[in-house]
């Protein structure tokens, strides 16, 4: 399974390319818009920077992030090849740890998590979301829809 999630992770990462994926992490079901990890760096550098200049608490907003324009996307392509090139060039520097790390994490795009929080059962949303490929217990392709999974009533 971890296999074929790398394989996705790859294809999203090195062209700059986006779809719905659902995972279950610790028994929390995740769903979101499977994007590049790029996309996750730039956001946080954004916020952190936003964060800064309001010299206050931080808070984040949780707004719909839009797709990719084309730009972004082939901006996203030349970064990877750069970092492929690079990680060729030099086999035995940070590059080729670098790109190999790349590959260890995921990002989700509008995520929503499904679980029990503070004892209570509901979804939160965010905008970015970060997660480990070690972590996945189970995926599948496409997006739950905005309600809760809906648990089986088999009786009856």
């Amino acid at each position: 399974m971890v296999e074929i999630l790398e394989r996705l992770v790859y294809l999203v990462n090195s062209g700059g390319t986006e779809f719905g994926i659902t995972v279950m992490v610790r028994g929390r079901v995740i769903t979101g818009m499977l994007t590049p990890n790029e996309r996750f760096h730039t956001w946080m550098s954004r916020t952190l920077q936003q964060a800064a200049a309001a010299k206050d608490r931080m808070s984040v907003a949780v707004v719909d992030e839009s797709r990719m324009s084309e730009n972004e996307i082939e901006g996203i392509r030349r970064a990877w090849r750069y970092r492929q090139q690079d990680a060729l060039d030099s086999p035995s520097s940070d590059a080729v740890q670098n790109l190999r790390h790349s590959q260890d994490n995921f990002c989700l795009r509008n995520a929503r998590l499904w679980g029990s929080f503070r004892g209570i059962s509901e979804m939160v949303r965010v905008a970015y979301l970060m997660l480990d490929l070690d972590s996945v217990e189970a995926f599948t392709l496409g997006e739950l829809s905005q309600e809760a999974p809906k648990q089986q009533n088999n009786e009856e």
